[in-house]
């Protein structure tokens, strides 16, 4: 039996204002009751083929030609008016950060009932309730009856990504269109909407139309895929095909990026760094009629080491106590037990000295644009970064480091007179890079240090991070929420829940328990 098509995109032009072709002769079908995926680089132009389906472009300066048709009706051809009565309707979208997506000023049962009654103005409010509970229940969110009255920031990555998907679903859609929809979010949280959207598409036998450059959760879910590259189509499969025999070299190229594990030697040294019975706790509020101080216990009873040149790998859902860890042992939070590093003692120096023993620990974030200063070139941000911990006699020596520490993160010295945006995300990060690495540290923190980046530039981190670790004997404690990028880069792992470590050995193990959790949930 031949499935009936749902959307027919044909020969597709984006073009801006200045005649630019953002993309150029588009044209696939999305099938009735399938999952269809658009995966590629970022600048592929996957997100702006899926937003002219609902003619949501994100300038004025950028016009649509060709066919989008739903049915026979083409949308591009459609006033704002007839084009507004088909989204929510007939098609829904959710986004990649739903707490910007979200109105903060509205709580759960209003945003969602509003989306009900946008299209079904005659509703009773006792029927509006009752729908607006069948569609928390449907995505199940959990204790949904005292959520209604939540707003956005009162509720969690996950939580918050299951109310869009609740809003996206208000109407029975025929298709939904799903941009980066676990980006955000933590490996279990992003695991947990998978499994939720596979599910929701065979209950409701809707169409999904899923946006991403996670492979993984392509090969998970989707049924076909299309391969996007510079704005034009260059390959289209169903997905066990595309990923067994892949056509095209990009393709190839895309699922060889998918990070799998170094070759990692085992290290007999000391400890470089020791944590032991870590604690930390914060004070709740309190009001003008409490006398006893009462806590919020972050972490709880801590304990591990690491070796030189080794790297700790940490994973766990949002608010399991991971940023946490990293900003204790960098003495920014206020903690009860013992952090030895280097062989001193770090939990009761002075603010003086932890600020003169700083340069042995130094961290690389996850968002490497935000973490450079837009006014500072390159050569500033870094040497803002060594005459930290140097004197500025030593202008000669940073010369010298400068151009040492550029070759050592593979970026040519021309790169020292540039300006942050005048960087690709993968440079920017290796300018983040050569800034811990500037001062000589002997431990590196690295906060999702990949997560920003597509695939192929992520893949050229991992390596670049593992290279340095074995030529400068560089330590690592490695937060994220990939497992793949985990497992690729950790010696040893340690998993978090509710402040505490419920597992600790080496990756296969400690992954296999977290996927054990995960399909039992």
């Amino acid at each position: 039996m031949v499935a009936e098509k749902l959307i027919s995109i044909t020969d597709l032009k984006i073009v801006s204002d200045d005649d630019k072709t953002l993309v150029n002769s588009v044209s696939f079908d999305i099938q009735e009751n399938e999952i269809l995926a658009i995966v590629g680089e970022s600048g592929s132009g996957k997100t702006l083929t899926a937003s002219s389906i609902l003619n949501l472009l994100p300038s004025r300066k950028l016009r649509a030609t060709g066919g989008v048709k739903l049915g026979s009706t083409n949308i591009l051809a459609l006033p704002d008016s007839a084009i507004r009565s088909i989204r929510g309707n007939r098609i829904s979208m959710i986004f990649q950060e739903p707490l910007s997506a979200l109105n903060p000023l509205h709580t759960v049962y209003e945003q969602i009932s509003e989306i009900i009654y946008i299209h079904n103005r005659t509703i009773s409010k006792k029927d509006l309730y009752t729908k607006v509970c069948e569609m928390l229940e449907l995505v199940e969110l959990k204790d949904f009856e005292n959520r209604l009255d939540s707003y956005p920031h009162q509720l969690s990555g996950g939580q918050r990504q299951r109310v869009m998907i609740a809003m996206a679903l208000a109407n029975n859609p025929e298709l939904l269109i799903a941009d980066e929809p676990t980006t955000a979010l933590d490996a279990f949280t992003s695991l947990k909407i998978l499994k939720l959207m596979k599910k929701l598409q065979n209950t409701l036998h809707m169409s999904i139309l899923l946006i991403t450059h996670d492979l993984p959760a392509v090969r998970m879910i989707a049924d076909r895929v299309v391969v996007m590259k510079d704005g034009e189509i260059i390959e289209v499969a169903d997905t066990e095909t595309l990923f067994s025999a892949p056509h095209h070299s990009y393709t190839k190229f895309l699922i060889d990026s998918i990070p799998t594990r170094f070759d990692l030697q085992e290290k007999e040294n000391n400890p470089i760094l020791s944590v032991s019975n870590l604690n930390v706790s914060v004070e709740k509020n309190r009001t003008i009629f409490s006398f006893k101080k009462h806590y919020n216990h972050i972490l709880s009873d801590i304990n591990f080491s690491l070796k030189p040149a080794e790297t700790l790998g940490v994973i766990g859902s949002s608010g399991s106590g991971k940023t946490t860890l990293l900003m204790a042992i960098l003495g920014f939070m206020k903690f009860d037990g013992i952090i030895t590093l280097d062989g001193q003692d770090i939990s009761n120096i002075s603010k003086r000295d932890m600020k003169r023993f700083r340069n042995k620990i130094q961290m690389v974030f996850q968002d490497p644009f935000s973490s450079l200063n837009p006014r500072m070139m390159v050569r500033e941000i870094l040497e803002e970064a060594f005459f930290a911990f140097h004197a500025k006699a030593e202008l000669f020596s940073f010369e010298a480091r400068l151009i040492e520490v550029l070759k050592l993160v593979e970026l040519d010295i021309r790169f020292a007179e540039r300006y942050p945006n005048e960087l690709s995300g993968g440079q920017r990060q290796r300018v983040a890079i050569a800034r811990a690495l500037i001062v000589s540290p002997k431990l590196i923190l690295l906060d999702e240090p990949t997560s920003a980046l597509d695939k192929p530039i992520q893949l050229s981190i991992l390596r670049l991070l593992d290279k340095l670790q074995k030529t400068q004997q560089l330590s690592y404690i490695l937060v994220s929420h990939d497992l793949e990028v985990i497992n690729a880069l950790s010696h040893r792992v340690i998993r978090l829940r509710s402040g505490s470590i419920i597992d600790h050995g080496i990756p296969d193990n400690v992954l296999k328990k977290f996927a054990q959790d995960y399909l039992l949930g």
